[in-house]
């Protein structure tokens, strides 16, 4: 009897095998787990670089965003990004400010679907403005802190720290590389107990070089051109030195996405909720494979790093709005703030560096300026006092000719 359950049990394994690996074959692979939350898996995102989603696990509806007032209005446009990909790159930097395009490809002269600029001779240079292909006014990302974005845009984000959401504790796994490569780098110290029982050798770094500061991280309120909130990221502020983590929270404060950065490469996977890979990032190139620390920067232009974006498919059940036509420019926009970011460690533009001493300086032109203007004046006015209202004194004994009384009047 045992062995007739055992046989049974193996050919309802090999049948419910078949049909999944008929349902991959098809391009997508659905397990029904309840009547109201059909589950769908994509094989592409299958073969993908990030860790494979269980198949039996709990789906989440993944965070929503939408269009604003002024971008449905066609007052704020939206770049375009398309679906198969995008290539970021700067293309000038100059003491007034840096300017770059979102391209279709990688050419030199690729078509460009978006602009991008930032102004150094104002006191938020590092305010990212991005804009159509025709120069229309798109979205503006502003470096603010946390308490300003809560208290300008009443928003206020779920979990702050990454970690509070069970939801989201699959990136603990995911970023134990990032941590192992980081104390792999240590200078170890080698230790022989020859007290005990076995003569044991120990390798360790010293204490102070394995206690990690704490992370920081920058945070950015993503806007519509007329300030109507979108979206928040949070970037960690590695100094350009590694890969940094990013977050993206909707205008609620929930977390869409979580950004897996590589331990070396200049790498991005951004997953979902659902630990969905959405989009992935690199520098130079996809596949390129070279460590972030390596890679050549152009001084001409600001050692901004291009960086190719590449979307996966959407449109399946729980999929990203990130994922969406109107939404794709959102990681876009994350890609060239974390690429702005990085290249802009420990620089100050010099307009704004020195602007208490150029200050100085052109109010003390200006006060030159009104002095000289004043000499010029006091002068033309002693010439018009001397030729319109002086009379010349006649000398004692001399009496004028009626012609000289005459032009001297």
């Amino acid at each position: 009897m045992s062995f007739f359950l055992l046989a049974l049990n193996v050919l309802c394994f090999q049948a419910e095998a078949n049909m999944k690996a008929a349902h991959l074959k098809q391009g997508t692979l659905e397990v029904s787990a309840s009547a109201d939350a059909p589950l769908k898996f994509d094989a592409a995102y299958a073969n993908s670089s990030a860790r494979v989603q269980p198949l039996l696990r709990h789906m989440i509806a993944p965070a929503s965003f939408h269009s604003t007032v002024a971008q449905e209005s066609g007052t704020c446009a939206r770049p375009f990004v398309a679906a198969t990909g995008m290539y970021l790159t700067a293309k000038s930097s100059s003491s007034s400010g840096q300017a770059g395009t979102w391209q279709l490809t990688d050419a030199v002269n690729g078509v460009a679907t978006a602009t991008w600029n930032l102004d150094f001779l104002a006191t938020d240079w590092q305010t990212v403005y991005i804009s159509d292909d025709s120069g229309k006014p798109a979205v503006v990302a502003r470096l603010l802190s946390v308490e300003d974005v809560e208290s300008e845009y009443k928003w206020q984000a779920e979990n702050a720290d990454g970690f509070s959401e069970g939801q989201w504790d699959f990136m603990q796994n995911l970023l134990a590389p990032n941590l192992a490569l980081r104390y792999d780098k240590l200078n170890y110290t080698a230790e022989s107990d020859i007290h005990g029982p076995v003569q044991t050798i120990s390798f360790s770094p010293k204490i102070k070089d394995s206690v990690f500061p704490g992370t920081l991280w920058s945070t950015y309120a993503v806007t519509d051109c007329k300030n109507d909130l979108i979206a928040v990221l949070k970037l960690e502020v590695t100094g350009g030195l590694r890969p940094g983590r990013m977050m993206i929270y909707n205008d609620k404060g929930q977390k869409a996405v979580e950004v897996l950065p590589d331990p070396a490469v200049g790498r991005y996977q951004f997953l979902d909720v659902n630990e969905r890979l959405l989009a992935t990032a690199e520098t130079p190139s996809l596949g390129s494979n070279i460590a972030l620390e390596v890679v050549p920067k152009r001084e001409a232009l600001g050692n901004i790093l291009p960086y190719a974006l590449h979307f996966e498919r959407g449109g399946y059940n729980y999929s990203s709005d990130l994922l969406k036509d109107d939404m794709r420019w959102l990681i876009g926009t994350a890609v060239q703030v974390r690429t702005l970011q990085d290249a802009h460690t420990g620089f100050v533009p010099p307009f704004v560096k020195d602007r208490y001493l150029l200050l100085s300086i052109s109010l003390a032109l200006l006060l030159m300026l009104i002095i000289l203007v004043a000499f010029c004046l006091a002068g033309s006015l002693r010439t018009a006092w001397g030729i319109f209202l002086y009379r010349e004194k006649a000398m004692p004994g001399f009496n004028p000719s009626p012609q000289q009384q005459r032009f001297n009047v």
